[in-house]
């Protein structure tokens, strides 16, 4: 081929870069809340952008679904047998409201597991306080409500999420300290533009910054009840800021 095209083909090789081992997080298999069948292992990245979760690592991921359809919308995650917390921008039309056509679906990794369990909403309660501001994601919370409870014992691919105790008013302490490992996890969109979703769920391991970090000062509307987290990304001082709409919730890895 060289002597026809009259072009070496030689190649350098370069040295790749030495992998590390992803973090497992082992979960007291006994406890209520927060733990699977598999333990949660996150692969370590300087690209947001994520990597699959370990089948059933994360059984109180919720997939919320609008209009009677099977089509992933909105994350969620399971707080009790009957409720589910989720994004309030994802319904934004009042509160305490039936919305027809609300389904959830939980108890699996792929969208498509035919083994997922599927309760349907009878009942939204939207944040007093939330504004559908675009880019303000203050108060963005709301609380479905199923026509049907979960059962944690008989089904081991569903699990409560583990909430942590804050004492209102909130205080800084109470806050994740500055660079406290979080995960980002979803069946969101990977990239702001894009329009395509995963059918396995995504998780992306962030740490906590300072609010005071110059990037984070335009992301934070009000710092007594938003934090900043990102991803330390190219060794060159800048974060990726992770928004709430390009996953579901941060998971809290201490």
């Amino acid at each position: 081929m060289e002597s026809i095209v009259g072009q070496s083909f030689t190649t350098t090789t370069t040295t790749p870069r030495p992998t590390t081992p992803p973090v497992v997080y082992s979960c007291n298999k006994s406890s209520s809340c927060g733990c699977g069948q598999a333990d949660v292992a996150l692969v370590s990245s300087r690209i947001v952008g994520g990597t699959d979760a370990v089948p059933h690592s994360w059984p109180m991921m919720v997939s919320v679904r609008f209009d009677g359809t099977n089509s992933h919308s909105c994350g969620g995650t399971v707080l009790s047998k009957s409720y589910i917390l989720t994004a309030a921008h994802c319904f934004d039309r009042g509160s305490s409201q039936y919305v027809p056509g609300v389904s959830v679906a939980v108890g699996m990794t792929n969208r498509w597991d035919p083994l997922q369990t599927i309760r349907y909403v009878d009942r939204v309660y939207i944040h007093p306080n939330f504004s559908n501001i675009t880019n303000d994601f203050q108060h963005d919370v709301a609380l479905l409500h199923v026509n049907q409870s979960f059962e944690f014992t008989s089904n081991s691919n569903v699990s409560k999420t583990c909430i942590h105790r804050v004492d209102p008013p909130l205080l800084p302490d109470q806050y994740p300290s500055n660079g406290t490992r979080l995960a980002v996890i979803g069946w969101g969109t990977l990239q702001q533009s894009g329009s395509t979703l995963p059918l396995i769920l995504q998780q992306v391991q962030v740490f906590t910054i300072d609010n005071d970090e110059e990037i984070c000062q335009y992301s934070i509307e009000n710092p007594e009840i938003q934090f900043c987290a990102g991803l330390f990304e190219g060794g060159k001082g800048q974060y990726s800021i992770v928004y709430s709409t390009k996953y579901t919730y941060f998971s809290f890895m201490f």
